[in-house]
């Protein structure tokens, strides 16, 4: 066992030793998201759609963020302004200092939401517009959006949408027939783990850890876990997640493959993803950043931080097929710029099977 130990331990060192100098210098992938003043926006490959205001670029207060998504179809359409204060209980938005929309401040939240078509009225006036505020049921100032490069974002947002011309298009409404768009969102079957009660220990664990070069980097071995991922051909199969350093803002982790052998004996290998979504990424390899997972769902999330407020990164969310963790949710945010919505650029239906 100790030999298998030092072989997987040599694999490891392998992929770290071209990933130690990532940690410090980690800068967002590739985006799929489009930047217009102070708005950004992106679609994913069910053609839903989001737009966010942001903070505007020069030190502003009394600036809040605004998220409006927009479903393929006919399908659901919301705009939300967060961090409202939860002491007033309702809200007027302003567009040019002319009442735009009024109701109910969450009282939990402090969030505003608009839906449908109160949310398609409320998005045409704000492309016309030059500023917008919110304010309580007293006329007192609560908070503003900025409004610079929204009419660019709703206008990418309608053609995206084949939109663009016809009556449910949010800029340049007309009588023309919606235009035929295809969503590319994959099925995927999933078999339902049986969960099994053998794992490997948490001595196993740390010895695995010691004999690679994640010993050097390694910030808190609590961190170290195995989970269940029921069995294959009569073995019993494990996620194990072995913590490999950290940095300002992310703790990074190995993700392996447990496969049980016989008796205490468990064969470790890298696990397969068919995707990097949310991963730290240097060449071929990766580490995940900040993973959580969730045995109800059987999903394994990660979450990249590319600033320490949590308001830009990478997130993803994969789920174990039986062979190979899949994704089925991807969300980014490329501009830190105070917004805690991200945008949803992939993701996918599920179906379990058992």
């Amino acid at each position: 066992m100790l030999g298998t130990w030092h072989r997987l331990g040599y694999r490891i060192a392998a992929v770290l030793a071209m990933l130690m100098p990532f940690y410090a210098h980690a800068a967002p992938g590739q985006s799929a998201l489009s930047n217009r003043g102070d708005w950004v926006y992106g679609c994913d490959n069910a053609l839903h759609c989001d737009a966010i205001a942001l903070l505007p670029k020069n030190p502003a207060t009394g600036f809040n963020t605004l998220k409006l998504s927009r479903a393929r179809g006919d399908g659901s359409f919301f705009i939300q302004i967060k961090g409202l204060p939860n002491t007033a209980d309702r809200y007027q938005i302003f567009v040019d200092d002319r009442l735009a929309d009024t109701g109910a401040i969450d009282s939990n939240s402090g969030t505003a939401t608009i839906n449908n078509a109160d949310a398609l009225k409320l998005a045409r006036v704000m492309a016309r517009g030059r500023s917008l505020s919110i304010r309580d049921a007293s006329g007192a100032v609560l908070g503003q959006i900025s409004l610079t490069g929204s009419t660019a974002a709703l206008r990418a947002i309608d053609m995206r949408q084949g939109r663009k011309g016809t009556k449910s298009a949010i800029i340049a409404t007309g009588r023309k027939q919606r235009a035929k768009t295809r969503a590319l969102m994959p099925d995927i079957v999933a078999r339902r783990i049986i969960p099994s009660p053998d794992l490997p220990d948490a001595v196993s664990l740390v010895a695995l850890a010691e004999n690679s070069q994640c010993a050097k980097k390694r910030s808190d071995v609590s961190q170290d876990a195995a989970y269940s991922l029921g069995s294959k051909d009569g073995k019993a199969l494990a996620l194990v997640l072995l913590n490999c350093g950290a940095g300002p803002s992310n703790v990074y982790s190995v993700a392996l493959l447990a496969v049980h052998q016989d008796d205490k004996n468990w064969k470790f290998d890298p696990v397969q993803f068919d995707s990097k979504s949310g991963f730290a990424i240097e060449g071929a390899h990766q580490l995940l950043v900040n993973p959580a997972w969730d045995q109800a769902s059987q999903t394994l999330a990660t979450r990249k931080l590319t600033s320490a407020a949590g308001d830009c990164g990478e997130f993803g969310k994969f789920i174990w097929d039986g062979a190979v963790f899949r994704l089925i949710l991807s969300e980014t945010m490329d501009q830190c710029r105070g917004s805690r919505d991200w945008i949803t650029v992939s993701r996918a239906t599920v179906k379990m099977q058992d």
